[in-house]
């Protein structure tokens, strides 16, 4: 399993994620988060083997860093990002 960022950093109105899945399909969540470890959104992915674009609007966040975290339930990837 592997998170990459599938357009610009920074971002504006929507976060676009790839997220590469080397096994049989699985159900992950992908997560927002502020820098303070508020969670700011979660929705659930469906990823099948191979690569898959996750996209996230984030257009009411205000400009700063953020994470994005997807995770399986057992572990867990992340990515810094910037809402510009």
């Amino acid at each position: 399993l592997r998170l990459r960022m599938a357009g610009a950093n920074p971002v504006r109105d929507q976060l676009s994620l790839i997220v590469e899945n080397d096994t049989e399909n699985r159900r992950l969540y992908l997560q927002v988060f502020d820098l303070n470890g508020r969670m700011l959104s979660s929705q659930k992915v469906e990823a099948p083997t191979g690569n898959t674009v996750a996209e996230v609007p984030v257009s009411g966040l205000v400009s700063g860093v953020y994470v994005a975290r997807i995770t399986d339930g057992q572990r867990f990837l992340s990515r810094l990002w910037v809402k510009q």
